[in-house]
């Protein structure tokens, strides 16, 4: 008998964080933004030298008003053109 109920509190409590979870997803999801960057690159082969372009995605939040999205540097260090893309499906592009 003991160990059907450690298994059910086990479980009410990982229901308990995943409804918890569930919560604070639909009220921060309108913030997360997909990020689309375009950079070019320097390309060597022999003799020659070629630019190379290059496409990535990452993942940002919008932590205010005014448009600051919150990401990690190695996501647009080298972008040339930046484009983000809400949820919503709202989209913004900055060169």
């Amino acid at each position: 008998m003991k160990p059907l109920l450690v298994i059910m509190c086990l479980f009410l409590s990982s229901f308990g964080i995943t409804q918890m979870l569930s919560d604070r997803y639909k009220e921060v999801k309108s913030s997360v933004v997909v990020i689309d960057i375009l950079s070019v690159e320097p390309k060597s082969s022999g003799n020659t030298m070629a630019l190379v372009t290059k496409s990535q995605k990452g993942s940002g939040v919008l932590v205010s008003n005014e448009g600051l999205i919150w990401t990690a540097s190695h996501v647009v260090q080298t972008a040339e053109l930046v484009r983000v893309e809400f949820l919503d499906g709202d989209i913004y592009q900055r060169a």
